[in-house]
């Protein structure tokens, strides 16, 4: 055990493990894994690799996504409340830039006396601020997410946080017409440079829009893109197949070492990111389809020949049918 780093720990639902030593944690979550994938040895115990830790644990974050609450809080939830928001000043998951954002955004809710929304009886106008951070490029984004309405001090925001922090590439008004409490966009507006920021990763450039999906830590991100690489152990002649392959960072990651890489996701708005994210790295060899991932079978062209499988699926897991349709294309390596 160690003393928390953070004065929030214990009462923010942002951390969970800060009083245990990082090696411990790596270790603990090694011996979780290996507990996980036991069931599946047939009674042998599976190979577990150690993991690949980081080489500093703190301010790793890339996106953090904070709320407002009545009166003018401006922070992370309460661990195990939806309702109850910690006016977060100090966090060690981002870096101190986001920090700085999130206390001038604080200082100006405070001084125009904006209204908060509050989850609870569905009023108020501030809903969230997320920012978004290229850690290669060192552009920011700064999203304001409001309930529907007027908000007339909306370019004295972004005037402001761009005097502060001239990194700021984007400044985004998102309007949430739901009552769900996540980040949705029913509508958007710029309100400063454009609406995505890039980010590079694997010797490749990236577009990154408010609700892109895409890995929240750079750093272990490019490790895995290493691990990917090794795994694939690609000669140049090969088909590639990268299932739920969202914007391509995998897909474009292995262009350079493959014949032909085709990336399949189920979101339109990410296979067309991918589309231009290939465009933006000239590379021609990679194609991106909009296709249900758990119908594959049916939507591959008849003797469709696939090398190598990149296989990254949501939390759920890929789901019998997608391992069956693995095992029908027959690749000479998943990974």
């Amino acid at each position: 055990r160690v003393v928390p780093r953070c004065p929030h720990f214990g009462i923010c639902g942002g951390c969970l493990w800060q009083h245990v030593d990082y090696s411990a944690q790596a270790q603990a979550k090694e011996a979780i894994v290996a507990e996980k994938l036991a069931p599946l040895g047939g009674g042998a115990a599976l190979p577990v690799r150690p993991i690949t830790v980081m080489d500093d644990p703190w301010m790793f974050r890339n996106k953090m996504e904070f709320s407002f609450q009545p009166p003018h809080r401006l922070g992370l939830h309460q661990r195990g409340r939806w309702d109850e928001v910690i006016d977060v000043r100090t966090c060690f998951l981002p870096s101190q830039t986001v920090m700085e954002i999130v206390a001038a955004v604080r200082a100006f809710v405070i001084e125009h006396d904006l209204v908060c929304y509050d989850t609870r009886m569905h009023e108020g106008f501030l809903r969230h601020l997320v920012v978004r951070e290229g850690r290669a490029t060192r552009e920011v984004m700064v999203a304001i997410v409001t309930a529907p309405g007027p908000f007339a001090q909306a370019h004295a925001l972004a005037d402001t946080l761009v005097a502060q922090h001239p990194q700021i590439a984007s400044i985004i008004w998102a309007i949430n017409a739901t009552q769900s409490d996540a980040v949705e966009v029913s509508e958007a507006h710029v309100l400063h440079g454009r609406p995505y920021i890039f980010e590079r990763l694997g010797g490749r450039i990236y577009k990154v829009g408010l609700l892109t999906f895409f890995q929240t830590n750079s750093a272990q991100a490019e490790r895995m893109i290493d691990v990917v690489r090794e795994f694939a152990h690609l000669g140049g002649t090969e088909r590639v197949l990268d299932l739920y392959c969202g914007v391509g960072t995998f897909a474009l990651a292995l262009s350079a070492r493959a014949s032909e890489v085709i990336g399949v996701d189920a979101s339109g708005a990410a296979v067309e990111a991918a589309r231009e994210n290939a465009v933006l790295n000239g590379v021609t060899n990679a194609s991106f389809q909009a296709l249900d991932v758990g119908h594959l079978e049916g939507q591959l062209p008849p003797g469709t020949r696939v090398d190598v499988v990149i296989l990254d699926p949501p939390r759920a897991g890929a789901g019998a049918r997608v391992m069956r349709a693995i095992r029908r294309l027959a690749p000479h390596r998943v990974v």
